[in-house]
């Protein structure tokens, strides 16, 4: 498989002519937000939220093939999506400490009950709701920050779910893979450092959970 074709520096020249283009694509919309009516049946209002260890789900290959995710890349994302939320300036438990308090004996990759998270959240730590989420692809990048083979993709789904009932408020879908310029020039322009290089999966699932921390909805 040939590299792609890195960025160069008549590209990069290009730039400053179409500033005016860059709103096209400095943020990717997340895919498939859904508002619940739960969100809608009473007034809603989140002063602290607990984010769930993220579950690392499987990547479809082909149809007949599916290929687990790392536990690791599910506990980044998790991390991830903390910090982009405590830098918006909401409250949040740490997945590690919602585990905890959870399942004392629970190790990183067991699946815990939501509804007892819902739960621990309500009742131990004052939470108003629970994030919960799966990381179902992480492919990365095979090659260099100027020339890969192989671009990084990142999918990952979340979902809000209020306390104490555990009533689904919010959902939403990031999946992203980077596309070449040599598809479309304005792909310069969608991602993060998108215009002078290829960016790792680290990096994806970082612009995915800021993403997520500015849609989430904290009241209603």
């Amino acid at each position: 498989m040939g590299h792609f074709v890195p960025l160069t520096r008549r590209v990069l020249a290009l730039a400053p002519v179409l500033g005016g283009l860059v709103w096209l694509s400095c943020a990717a919309p997340l895919r498939e937000q859904r508002v619940y009516p739960a969100l809608q049946e009473r007034h809603f209002e989140l002063h602290k939220l607990a984010v769930a260890p993220f579950q690392a789900g499987r990547t479809v290959i082909r149809a007949s093939d599916r290929q687990p995710v790392d536990p690791a890349a599910a506990a980044l994302v998790s991390k991830q999506v903390t910090e982009a939320l405590r830098a918006r300036g909401i409250e949040v438990v740490a997945p590690d400490d919602l585990r905890t308090a959870a399942d004392p004996a629970a190790s990183p990759t067991d699946t815990l009950d939501p509804a007892r998270l819902v739960s621990v959240a309500s009742q131990q730590f004052g939470a108003d709701a629970v994030l919960i989420g799966t990381v179902s692809r992480w492919r990365a990048r095979v090659g260099e920050n100027l020339g890969a083979s192989r671009a990084a993709g990142v999918g990952f789904e979340v979902t809000l779910l209020r306390t104490p009932d555990g009533a689904k408020l919010w959902s939403a879908v990031f999946d992203e893979t980077q596309l070449p310029i040599t598809d479309n020039f304005f792909n310069v322009f969608r991602y993060p450092g998108g215009g002078t290089r290829w960016l790792t999966a680290e990096e994806l699932s970082q612009w995915g959970a800021s993403e997520v921390a500015q849609a989430l909805p904290t009241s209603s």
